[in-house]
């Protein structure tokens, strides 16, 4: 009986170190991903309002330029925010 839980340990310690082995490259691995990644700046986003007032224009003339496509938007829940950056490129791109 004493045989068998020696064994046993033994049995247990090989198989811990094994899985060790197998997983440790696995963990590097993932550790230097996770170093690799860089944060994304924080997007800052404009209402309906801020973007009138930025770019000089009426509602109702931003809701045309949102509808035909000019000018990006994200919906969320029942609000539509603009990406500053986003509205900055549209206009660049679309009337230069």
């Amino acid at each position: 009986m004493q045989d068998e839980a020696i064994l046993s340990k033994y049995f247990i310690k090989a198989l811990a170190s094994s899985i060790v082995d197998e997983l440790e490259p696995k963990f590097s691995q993932i550790e230097k991903s996770i170093k690799d990644l860089k944060p994304k700046p924080e997007a800052e986003f404009l209402s309906r309002k801020e973007v009138c007032e930025k770019l000089k224009i009426t509602e109702p003339t931003l809701w045309r330029l949102q509808k035909s496509g000019k000018i990006p938007f994200v919906k969320i829940g029942r609000r539509i925010l603009f990406e500053k950056q986003a509205v900055l490129n549209s206009i660049g791109n679309n009337f230069n």
